[in-house]
């Protein structure tokens, strides 16, 4: 594959197809079940008390300088920031592709959050919860869907401006690392549940799937 465009192959789009079917079946059948269904309520509880935070500590406090980072607001100043920068490069069309994917899958979050209005979890007398307390809705997490497609813009961009097999795999493998590490630092540090983050991962999944298939049909054909 060349530089030119990550998407401009026809086995490559029908994964991106697969992996957008995949993702919205996972995040409905999730949604379904939020809550009432009897193996997600025993995976929510039995991951929180395996998972959540006991004590403090230099592990606990990276999780929470963690959590601020990739919250909604540190992903909008780093987009802010790319997008400066592609401007001053004049890079439109990368410009056009960060304000769909990021900016789209962070506002989607934000719609989900409304449509669904789960609340966040509570542990232990008094119903406080031991790190973090937020007011807004619960479900999806809106730090692991704004990771995935944070990251996942990343490689596409990546992919896009090199072929070398070893550079792609580094840093798919980064991206999938920050990814995993998010998921669990949401359970950690409880501010999730476990149907939380696996949903956001779905979403975010399948806003980029979707983006990458939109992008490929709206890419302008050279002229003959």
């Amino acid at each position: 594959m060349t530089r030119s465009d990550a998407l401009n192959d026809d086995p490559l789009r029908r994964r991106w197809c697969v992996l957008l079917v995949v993702s919205l079946l996972a995040f409905v059948a999730i949604a379904f079940d939020v809550g009432t269904g009897p193996l997600l309520v025993s995976l929510d509880q039995h991951a929180s008390q395996r998972l959540l935070a006991r004590d403090s500590g230099e592990w606990t406090s990276a999780m929470q300088w963690l959590a601020r980072v990739h919250g909604v607001a540190g992903i909008a100043v780093v987009g802010t920031m790319w997008s400066v920068w592609l401007l001053c490069r004049g890079e439109t069309m990368q410009l056009a592709r960060l304000a769909l994917i990021v900016g789209g899958g962070l506002a989607l979050n934000g719609v989900l959050k409304q449509m669904f209005q789960r609340h966040r979890p509570v542990f232990g007398e008094g119903g406080d919860m031991p790190l973090h307390t937020l007011s807004s809705y619960s479900f999806p997490s809106g730090h692991v869907s704004g990771s995935v497609v944070f990251y996942g813009f990343v490689l596409m961009v990546i992919f896009a401006r090199t072929a070398h097999r070893g550079r792609r795999f580094a840093a798919g493998g980064v991206a999938c690392a920050m990814v995993t590490l998010m998921a669990y630092n949401r359970v950690y540090i409880g501010a999730h549940f476990v149907s939380d983050v696996l949903a956001a991962l779905a979403e975010g999944l399948a806003w980029l799937a979707f983006c990458a298939l939109l992008l490929q049909r709206v890419r302008p054909q050279p002229s003959v």
